[in-house]
């Protein structure tokens, strides 16, 4: 299931990547000039966070014994990959907390809009 998981995974955080992408532009942008501190942390983070999942992503298909097999696609059973997508995901996890918190305000705010909505309808 955990391999499942990992897999479907991928459509949400490419959704997410894709609606950010104006955001993502414009960060980069504002680095180039200068930014205020909270900017530079925040694509710091995100930069960061990128990095983990992508890690975390390649070596759980590397390591795959169940979804890429099943597929008839070859997988390494190797201890290094192990570690390093154990290692990486702790990362990842610690910063995806990171970054909730660092926009937990902008997440508020869009909650906000649309809960109004969904409790009258209900």
């Amino acid at each position: 299931m955990h391999e499942w998981v990992g897999i479907v995974f991928l459509l949400p955080l490419l959704v997410h990547l894709l609606l950010s992408w104006r955001w993502i532009v414009t960060a980069l942008r504002r680095v180039l000039r200068p930014v205020r501190r909270r900017d530079a942390v925040n694509l710091a983070l995100n930069t960061i966070l990128f990095v983990a999942t992508t890690v975390v992503i390649v070596s759980g298909l590397v390591i795959s014994q169940v979804a890429l097999p099943w597929m008839g696609v070859g997988t390494i059973d190797d201890r290094a990959w192990r570690t390093t997508h154990n290692n990486w995901t702790d990362v990842m996890w610690w910063i995806v907390c990171a970054h909730i918190a660092m926009n937990w305000q902008w997440i508020a705010n869009v909650a906000a809009r649309f809960i109004p909505k969904w409790q009258k309808e209900l």
